[in-house]
């Protein structure tokens, strides 16, 4: 699992697996499996293409320490 961040809001996500839609009209799109941090029974499901433009990947030290800045 990997920890990214919601560039609009800053909060830490979990991305869980990456998986294939078998839906007939979105029949082998790519998409990401995730949940925020702080709620790991939220699952959520968005396009590969979307969650990459909207999250950005970042190492679990690497978002402790902007938690912890001052501001």
């Amino acid at each position: 699992m990997t920890l990214w961040r919601n560039k609009k809001n800053g909060k830490p996500y979990r991305v869980l697996h990456h998986a294939v839609d078998c839906t007939n009209a979105r029949d082998g799109q790519a998409v990401v499996v995730y949940c925020p941090e702080e709620r790991p029974d939220f699952i959520c499901v968005r396009e590969k293409a979307e969650f990459e433009a909207k999250f950005v990947r970042v190492e679990d030290s690497e978002f402790r320490v902007q938690e912890k800045a001052p501001g």
